[in-house]
């Protein structure tokens, strides 16, 4: 499946469509180059309940970065840029959308990612109906320009506190919080959502996640993507585990050794799934890029 595919040229639909569905603002931080912000922008823009708008939040991105980012603001009046103060992170960035946004429902979209055309309409409906103000969906990949329709994390409904803690099943560019729940993303370099969804929990909310595949997130296209290396991660959940979560030293250690092996477990099940894929006629996740 491509992403032409996925995400058909439709007419924008009003804020309020289909079935009167709530409004929402969508995040995304740039830093770097934004190579792939076009398409992330893209499937954020043709979702068949659009969005009241998209905030594009510089993150002292290069100039090329910038350059995509008024273009795009040319294509559309939905689409606006604000400015951190200097690089300040993903997480600060988050905050500073999240400042900008006016729609009742906030959803995060990394410039590297994609969303299926139907995800908000989708995700909102399924939050709407189990009354959750915090909302997920399954996710797939994107590697080597290909779309992987395997969901790379099996948990669906309810997310309960303890399978939150050992394995996270929110994918940040699939979350969507109703913009009464308050709470900040902190400065940490990595893993800053995971403990925010931790803070969240502390505070007596859960996360719904909607049973279907909604969200690809890319992986494997860069050396400095901060989920590159699964090892660097350690230090930061350890931190996460020992002071967000208040575990002791015997719980964080029990803890970390479980994420270990699921996230092992887990990459073995995609090595496995993905082999069996690569055996169907594979067809490009690559599109020609909308003139800006």
């Amino acid at each position: 499946m491509s992403i032409r595919e996925m995400n058909p040229t439709v007419q924008y639909a009003g804020p309020d469509s289909p079935a009167n569905l709530p409004t929402y603002s969508v995040v995304i931080p740039v830093h770097g180059d934004g190579e792939y912000l076009v398409d992330a922008v893209h499937s954020a823009l043709h979702q068949t309940h659009a969005p009241r708008e998209v905030i594009l939040v510089n993150d002292a991105a290069s100039p090329v970065a910038a350059a995509r980012m008024s273009a795009l603001r040319a294509v559309s009046d939905r689409i606006c840029v604000v400015d951190t103060e200097g690089h300040s992170g993903a997480g600060i960035a988050r905050n500073t959308g999240m400042e900008a946004a006016s729609g009742k429902y906030i959803a995060f979209l990394d410039s590297d990612d994609i969303w299926v055309a139907t995800k908000m309409a989708e995700q909102l409906t399924a939050m709407l109906d189990c009354g959750a103000l915090l909302g997920a969906t399954q996710y797939g990949t994107i590697k080597d320009g290909r779309l992987v329709a395997v969901p790379r994390k099996s948990t669906v409904g309810w997310v309960d506190p303890f399978r939150l803690l050992v394995d996270n099943p929110v994918g940040t560019s699939s979350a969507v919080v109703h913009r009464d729940v308050k709470f900040r993303f902190s400065q940490l370099k990595r893993c800053q959502d995971w403990e925010a969804w931790i803070e969240l929990g502390k505070a007596g909310h859960s996360f719904w996640i909607v049973d279907k595949l909604l969200t690809y997130h890319r992986v494997g296209h860069s050396p400095h993507s901060l989920s590159s290396s699964k090892v660097l991660l350690l230090p930061y959940q350890w931190r996460i585990l020992r002071k967000a979560a208040r575990r002791g030293l015997l719980p964080s250690a029990f803890l970390l050794s479980l994420r270990t092996i699921f996230a092992v477990s887990r990459m073995i099940r995609s090595k496995i799934k993905l082999y069996q894929t690569e055996k169907i006629p594979k067809k490009t996740a690559r599109r020609p890029r909308p003139q800006i």
